[in-house]
């Protein structure tokens, strides 16, 4: 997978809690479908016009990659 998609410049002063966060959420939607759903709404719903643009670009062609 090409992860250039998810490449961020963050604050290292949150950095800690953005991994903690993550692993969190990794663990929370292990296998709990609708876990995993509310948090893709949400993330979806955060995003600004371009950077839908892009993700959506992303996930089509990793999408047509796996088939």
């Amino acid at each position: 997978m090409n992860t250039k998609a998810f490449d961020f410049n963050y604050d290292p002063k949150t950095q800690s809690d953005r991994e903690k966060l993550c692993m969190n959420l990794a663990l929370l939607c292990d296998g709990d479908n609708g876990m995993t759903n509310a948090v893709i709404l949400e993330y979806v719903s955060l995003l600004n016009e371009h950077r839908l643009d892009d993700m959506l670009e992303f996930t089509t062609k990793e999408v047509r990659a796996n088939v």
